[in-house]
């Protein structure tokens, strides 16, 4: 078998090494969350200059954050195929029939719920 390293030398390797940032990604999400909540608590200002910068009920500054969260994980991706570029016969349709399945449960759940969260949400006069 063939050492995928050579495909991407830029790609990452399952089980390397992780950075600080990495290793402690939840404790930087939690004090990014406290110093958010902080910040809307001292200066409501910011908060209400934030939510108006929103188009169809989307928030821009969070779609731009979101933007800027994911686009370096999808720039080291490798998109090559692995040794011989086809999936197995045997478990592709299984695989495939199984995740549509799986996925449309799981959507269908999702979208009762929030439409139950959307319609006993309270209005505050928007």
């Amino acid at each position: 078998m063939r050492n995928p390293a050579h495909l991407n030398p830029q790609a990452v390797q399952a089980g390397g090494r992780l950075s600080v940032f990495e290793k402690y990604l939840t404790l930087w999400v939690f004090l990014c969350i406290g110093v958010g909540i902080a910040l809307g608590r001292l200066l409501p200002s910011i908060a209400e200059t934030l939510d108006s910068m929103s188009v169809y009920n989307v928030s821009i500054p969070i779609a731009v954050c979101l933007f800027f969260m994911m686009y370096p994980i999808m720039v080291k991706i490798d998109f090559s195929p692995g040794s011989s570029g086809r999936p197995h016969p045997q478990t592709s349709g299984f695989d495939a029939g199984h995740e549509l399945a799986s996925q449309t449960v799981y959507d269908g759940c999702l979208c009762s719920l929030f439409s139950r969260l959307a319609v006993s949400a309270p209005d505050h006069g928007n």
